[in-house]
């Protein structure tokens, strides 16, 4: 959600966090949910209704492929962007969410890039920014779930927790050294 973390505990200062972008006191959902396209009547096909800045958290995302979506559609409001890199940006991190999860990524935008981009990264269709336009693309629909979908981040909560072991380990090993060296002196002493 689009909000100020720990919000709730902090409305002594809801005049100073509310700042005129919409990013403040929204609430945070307890539930998400795919939503589903029935094309034809046999067929249906889901795909994850991912809003604004949701998309630069990659298990959020990731959680919607895991649930069967078969692409992932992104809405934002980058005009606060202004002219900035801020919109190119956002439109970067859209390649990564469709890299990490194997699947098209379909983008609109009011002032900010819209497109679409592939499930490999590749920008298949990318409008210009500041431009009312309008673009149309065909894209399959995929169902495979990539390593990143079916175990997330594992590789850098294990790097986390070796990290953790290090930094304990080297800061008892600095310990004991200086201990034994307090000792030696002593008994140098």
């Amino acid at each position: 959600a689009e909000r100020i973390p720990y919000y709730e505990h902090l409305g002594f200062m809801e005049k100073f966090m509310n700042w005129g972008v919409g990013i403040s006191s929204w609430g945070k959902g307890a539930e998400q949910h795919n939503l589903t396209l029935y094309p034809q009547d046999s067929v249906s096909y889901e795909f994850a209704p991912i809003i604004c800045i949701e998309s630069i958290f990659p298990d959020f995302v990731r959680k919607f492929t895991k649930q069967g979506a078969n692409f992932l559609t992104i809405i934002t409001n980058d005009s606060w962007y202004d002219h900035t890199t801020g919109p190119a940006q956002h439109w970067n991190i859209a390649r990564v969410r469709a890299i990490e999860n194997r699947r098209y990524v379909a983008r609109t935008a009011n002032s900010g890039v819209s497109g679409v981009i592939a499930a490999n990264g590749k920008e298949i269709l990318k409008l210009e920014k500041y431009r009312a336009t309008a673009g149309v693309a065909s894209i399959p629909i995929l169902e495979d779930k990539s390593f990143y979908v079916k175990h997330g981040d594992w590789l850098a909560k294990t790097c986390g927790i070796i990290s953790l072991i290090i930094l304990i380990f080297s800061l008892v090993w600095v310990r004991i050294k200086s201990e034994n060296s307090e000792l030696i002196e002593d008994e140098e002493n």
